[in-house]
Formats: C-alpha cells, structure tokens, sequence
C-alpha cells in the first residue's frame, strides 16, 4: 500500500455508488470533495449489485457482493479522518443500514491501496432498478471518477435493463 506524509490523519474511501458523484458527497461532507479525489480504481472479486432497498422510494441502490472474477470499478478518494462519521451517517451505519468494509483496490497505476467503503446490511430479494434521479447521480459520477467507457457503457446498459424488467 502507498503512503505518503500527508495521508497522516486520512483514510482512503472508495465509492462505487452516488458517493462516485463528486457534487452529491460534496454536499454530504459540507466541502468541495474534487481536493480529495485521487482517482478512478478497481475493486476485484466484487460485482456491483441494485439490491439495497431505498428507505424513502421503492427503488433499489448500489450494493456489492463477492463474485470471484468480478471487479467493480470506483471513486478513490483519501479523506481526513474528521470525514468519517458524516460517511457514517450519510450511509446509514448507525441505522444498520450499511457497515463500513475494508478492501484493497487496484488505481490505474496499478497501486494497491487499502481502503474502507461501504456494503449493506440489508438487501432485497432480487435486484430493484434505482430511480431516475438515482441513476442520473450515478452515471455523472461514473464521469467524475473516470471510470473506463466500457464499464460505464455496460452498467447504463444494464440500468436499463433493469428499469425495463420492473415497469414490465
């Protein structure tokens, strides 16, 4: 894992949901969240699942379970530690919603890096297309984290797909 001086105080975050939105987790956090930002990353033997209930809508949310020889790609960010209850409590940890998960992911240099995010605790029985205004807020942050096009391609594609399935 690669360290330097002023990661002191830090944690590195990956964000593979709406927090990949550098604007909706600006707004979490209460600060311009760009000067945290290091870059997109990959996190291997997960896939990125809609199975996490919305609490407010009936739509599901990002949510990742293991799969070998599935990666799901992300937002690396190193953020101070003052950060980490309002990630807390924007995920719902106190609710039991989500817990915090430690994961090793791979930046485009190909540093491995330790870092925290996020998986629920509470799932639906079967995927649940998000909503539009969720879905919007994803795929900018797809944008803002730099993901790779053809990871981004597929996951519209299958938003899509999912969307389609539920109004059938």
């Amino acid at each position: 894992m690669e360290h330097s001086s002023s990661d002191i105080g830090r944690f590195a975050y990956f964000a593979y949901g709406s927090c990949m939105n550098l604007s909706s987790l600006s707004i979490s956090l209460g600060c311009q969240v760009a000067g945290y930002f290091v870059g997109a990353a990959v996190l291997e033997g997960y896939r990125l699942v809609f199975n996490y209930p919305s609490m407010t809508e009936p739509f599901g949310c990002a949510n990742i379970e293991v799969e070998s020889g599935a990666a799901v790609e992300g937002a690396l960010y190193q953020l101070p530690m003052s950060y980490l209850e309002l990630l807390d409590r924007r995920e719902g940890v106190s609710l039991g919603r989500y817990r915090r998960c430690p994961v090793e992911v791979r930046s485009s240099l190909s540093t491995r890096t330790n870092a925290l995010c996020y998986r629920s605790l509470i799932t639906l029985p079967r995927e649940r297309a998000p909503s539009t205004q969720y879905q919007a807020m994803m795929i900018q942050g797809l944008l803002d984290a730099g993901v790779s096009e053809r990871y981004r391609c597929d996951l519209v594609e299958r938003l899509t797909q999912l969307t389609h399935l539920q109004r059938d």
